[in-house]
């Protein structure tokens, strides 16, 4: 359970990082690309239909799928995505890969929040969804305070690569750490092995049939 919950508010801070991290070097990316500022605003509204897209297509992929594979296929699109975007040479890129990535950025919270809640014991199912929730704020503030470093230092396109270098290597831990919807499992299939061992991991000293 707890490492449910810390997974969750990881991959919420990391996608409220990628969200922000167009908006904090736009100035130096148009400069450098010789992109003018008004036609960054198709990058933005890329963005948004992106996340629209993440949030209707993803988000209810989820109760189809299985919550793991949904939310690992999200990180994945906005770690690869925002790290591509240390590569790009114009508009018409920049416009792809903010869209892909903000379709992952989209699709993530709804995933997680229903691990988190499906996890949480009901005393604290609200407040772990709401911790979870707020992660994404926190991040766009972490988001902020890296910018601030990475970017005088290094240049713009050093901070999309730290910030998507980062996803990937959360996207690996949670390969690796994060279980199933034990509900999920169960609706799927009852006897499925993974719901004992689950179980059995959060309360070792119950009799489970």
């Amino acid at each position: 359970r707890v490492a449910v919950f810390v997974l969750a508010v990881l991959l919420a801070m990391l996608d409220g990082i990628d969200n922000v991290t167009l908006g904090l070097v736009a100035p130096a990316l148009s400069a450098e690309l010789q992109i003018p500022k008004t036609d960054l605003a198709s990058v933005f509204t890329a963005t948004l239909i992106g996340l629209t897209v993440g949030a209707m297509v993803l988000g209810p992929a989820g109760d189809k799928w299985g919550r793991r594979p949904a939310t690992l296929a999200c990180t994945a699109f906005f770690g690869i995505f925002t790290l591509a975007i240390h590569y790009v040479q114009g508009l018409n890129m920049l416009i792809l890969f903010r869209f892909l990535a903000g379709i992952g950025i989209g699709g993530l919270l709804p995933n997680i929040c229903a691990l988190v809640s499906e996890y949480s014991p009901n005393k604290h199912r609200q407040t772990g969804v709401l911790v979870v929730s707020g992660g994404i704020a926190a991040g766009a503030m972490l988001g902020g305070i890296l910018a601030s470093f990475i970017e005088p230092a290094l240049g713009w396109r050093s901070l999309f690569m730290v910030a998507g270098g980062v996803t990937i290597v959360a996207l690996i831990v949670a390969i690796i750490l994060l279980p199933e919807s034990i509900r999920f499992l169960i609706a799927r299939n009852p006897t499925h092995p993974d719901v004992y061992r689950l179980l059995k991991r959060i309360s070792p000293a119950a009799d489970i049939p």
